[in-house]
Parts: C-alpha cells; structure tokens; sequence
C-alpha cells in the first residue's frame, strides 16, 4: 500500500486552486499530465511514500507523433498527501 509521509495509507492528493490555474492560464494547455513519483526524501528506501507531479499538456504536432499529448515544461511538485490534507 501507498503511504503518505507520517505513515497512514494513501487515499489521494489535494491540489490547490492556484496550482491548476497556474497550469490552465495557458491557452496551449489542453489537458493535465499527472505523475505518481518517489518522494524525495524517501529517495532510496524501501517506504511506498510517493508524491504527485502535475503539468500542462499540449497537443503534439510533430507530425506522426506517437503521443498525441507532450508536457509543457511547468512542473508542479506541491501536491499534498490526504490524509492529512483531505480525507
């Protein structure tokens, strides 16, 4: 089971208003990338504390891309884990 950092089970993520409005303000963006990734400071052990990281997608348009969708570049890592944000 996923952990959150003082040890309960995972049941989610809370992102801030600001975060998503960061994201969306650009008019590319089509979409959210979200990312399940090992907390840093976790790095390296053997705890199941993961974090979130999410970015805008844009439509790819290379053409014969594999990916319809590719990262914009603006990462945000300020997800916080419920509990005990949320429940």
């Amino acid at each position: 089971a996923l952990k959150t950092p003082d040890g309960s089970n995972l049941n989610g993520f809370f992102i801030s208003r600001e975060t998503l409005e960061s994201i969306l303000k650009n008019e590319k963006v089509a979409g959210i990338h979200v990312h399940l990734a090992k907390h840093p400071d976790y790095s390296g052990k053997d705890d199941h504390v993961n974090t979130l990281l999410v970015s805008g997608s844009e439509p790819n348009t290379q053409e014969g891309a594999a990916k319809p969708y590719v990262s914009t570049g603006e990462t945000h890592s300020d997800s916080l884990p419920c509990p005990p944000w949320c429940n």
